[in-house]
Order: C-alpha cells, then sequence, then structure tokens
C-alpha cells in the first residue's frame, strides 16, 4: 500500500532584522555642542578644585612664598593636562585610551596638615560665619563647643599621626558627642532633647510624596526591580 504524499511544507523565507529605532535612548542620545562644551567646563572646574586646594594647603603648610605657590600650580595642571591626555588618547599604546583624568592628590598634605585642615575647620569655621572673636583655646570655666571623638577604634589606634588620620578616616562614626554652648546635644548620634527618629522618618515621608510629583523620568529600574525581573525570565525559561 502506497502512504499518502506529505504536504508539502511552507517556505520558509528569511525574516528582516529588526531596524534601529529612529529615537535613540536617552541615554545613548548626542547633546547639543553647546551643552556638551558647557559640561565640559563645568567638569573642568569642578576638578580644578583638587589641585588648586592641594597646592595651598601644601604651601601654607610649608609656608611657601607666594611666587613659588604659583609655580607650583602651574606645574601641577601643566603635568595634569600631560597626563590626562596619555592616559586618553594611549599613543604607542601607552594608557587605557579611556578618558582618565589625572590630577595630584592629597597625600603630599601629610606633612604636619593635619593640624592645618583642624584649625580650618575649628576656628576657620568660626571665622567664617563671623564667630571668630568669641571663639577662644578651650579654658576652665569657659562654655565649650566641642566634638568628642572615639581614637579608640581600629582605624585610628594604629596610627602613627592622629591629627593626620582624623583628617582621613574620621567620619561621623567617631563622633560620641557634641557640646554646643557647654550643653550636650548630640550622643551617638541621636539629639539629646528632641525626637530625631522621628525627623528622619517625616522627611523620608515627605520626600518620596515630592519625588512621585517632581516631572522625573527613570531610564532604568531600581536595583530591586532589576533583580526581580532577571529572576522572572530565568524561571521562565
Amino acid at each position: 500500500m502506497s502512504s499518502p504524499r506529505p504536504a508539502s511544507l511552507p517556505e520558509s523565507r528569511p525574516q528582516p532584522l529588526p531596524t534601529a529605532s529612529p529615537t535613540p535612548h536617552p541615554v545613548d542620545e548626542s547633546r547639543p555642542i553647546g551643552r556638551i562644551l558647557l559640561f565640559g567646563i563645568q567638569h573642568v572646574l569642578v576638578m580644578a578644585a583638587t589641585p588648586i586646594s592641594a597646592i595651598f594647603l601644601m604651601s601654607a603648610t610649608l609656608r611657601l612664598d607666594p611666587g613659588l605657590t604659583v609655580d607650583l600650580l602651574s606645574a601641577a595642571f601643566l603635568l595634569s593636562g600631560a597626563g590626562t591626555l596619555v592616559q586618553s588618547l594611549g599613543p604607542w599604546k601607552f594608557g587605557p585610551r579611556l578618558p582618565f583624568v589625572i590630577l595630584p592628590g592629597g597625600a603630599p598634605l601629610s606633612w604636619g596638615a593635619g593640624w592645618t585642615w583642624l584649625e580650618h575647620a575649628g576656628r576657620g569655621g568660626a571665622d567664617a560665619v563671623g564667630l571668630g572673636a568669641p571663639y577662644r583655646p578651650t579654658a576652665e570655666g569657659a562654655a565649650a563647643e566641642l566634638l568628642l571623638v572615639d581614637v579608640i577604634g581600629p582605624e585610628m589606634r594604629l596610627s602613627w599621626d592622629l591629627p593626620w588620620e582624623l583628617v582621613r578616616r574620621g567620619n561621623r562614626d567617631q563622633i560620641t558627642a557634641v557640646f554646643v554652648a557647654g550643653r550636650l546635644r548630640l550622643w551617638r548620634g541621636q539629639p539629646t532633647d528632641w525626637d530625631g527618629p522621628a525627623l528622619v522618618r517625616r522627611a523620608a515621608e515627605l520626600s518620596r510624596k515630592v519625588v512621585e510629583r517632581a516631572p522625573v523620568t527613570r531610564v532604568h529600574p531600581t536595583s530591586t526591580r532589576a533583580r526581580r525581573a532577571r529572576a522572572e525570565r530565568s524561571a521562565a525559561q
């Protein structure tokens, strides 16, 4: 017996590849040249603060004359620009050819500059807000305003230069107490005479409402949503 001839299969035709969307993604969108130049100038001004502050603080610590300070600042900008071009362009296979910006850091400021920073933060801060006159070194019977700092932790205990470590590594975790006008106002991160956590909760509640009303478009999902979506796709496969 002869079996019936199977029906011919439909001819398969190659499907055209999907064309790119005429509207690029906001992340890949090219900005106008005027805005690019404006952002570039802003970026340069922000980065210039690092070498300027480092040179001036080092000069103040070493008591250098103004002429030498200007020469050091000029040399820092010149070498920073040359290093940035080498890293970004990568001539002779040298450099990663990525937009790395080479700037001097704050390591040279460890030459006794710890006290310079602390004095600027203390007496200098009082002078900046017009309170320099009443502020004098701590004396018996005076209403002190001070920070009680914990220096027995591993970040500070192994230091050979404690003032410099306070500048480099100190943060709010080391502040045990804050005294203002001789009164204890903050203890282990919490105010002593009002409800700090309640204020934080209220601020978080109001901020969510403000952000929801703001004309802000999220380009990418949050990390939690992205992780959940990835898990759902993996489970579906």
